[in-house]
């Protein structure tokens, strides 16, 4: 999912907010999990009403483990990059640090991934590479790299582009 917001330090700067799709609330997961515990507690018990006394300590061990992979995938549904475009520098913002980029001197580029088809969207600038939007689907991303292009013209040229803007 991308956000964009205009920001007051210029008409021309642009914020950009990237957050993967979640498919469910947090408490439809916890629904979800509920539901899931209940079926396999009721099919352990009677496994073991039938003689398979190890059922149920084998029902609480995968409940445990696929708990646990549901928490790690909704922690890390649930992260978000930052792209602050402004006349002062391009800013790249997510959970372990920055990277600030000159944005006279910033590119946008789209690199080949290792399997087939795969693209990758990158900021790039004197030898420095930040992969962006990593988590989006292959439409986002490209929507992504046309507003972030469109961004850094209006910044880099702008004259020329609030004329632009100002025909729309």
């Amino acid at each position: 999912m991308i956000e964009q917001r205009s920001t007051p330090v210029s008409p021309f700067a642009r914020e950009f907010l990237l957050r993967p799709n979640r498919s469910m609330s947090a408490r439809g997961l916890a629904v979800f999990f509920t539901g899931l515990a209940t079926v396999a507690g009721v099919v352990s018990m009677v496994s073991a009403g039938q003689g398979n006394w190890f059922a149920p300590a084998f029902a609480a061990a995968e409940l445990a483990v696929v708990g646990l992979c549901l928490r790690l995938a909704w922690r890390r549904s649930g992260r978000c990059e930052r792209i602050a475009l402004s006349d002062a520098a391009v800013l790249v913002e997510r959970e372990p640090g920055a990277t600030r980029f000159d944005p006279y001197w910033v590119r946008v580029e789209r690199r080949a991934g290792t399997w087939p088809g795969e693209a990758h969207l990158v900021l790039t600038s004197h030898g420095r590479v930040v992969e962006i939007g990593a988590f989006l689907a292959e439409n986002e991303r490209e929507a992504l790299e046309r507003e972030l292009k469109r961004a850094l013209a209006a910044l880099k040229a702008p004259g020329e582009a609030h004329t632009d803007t100002e025909r729309r």
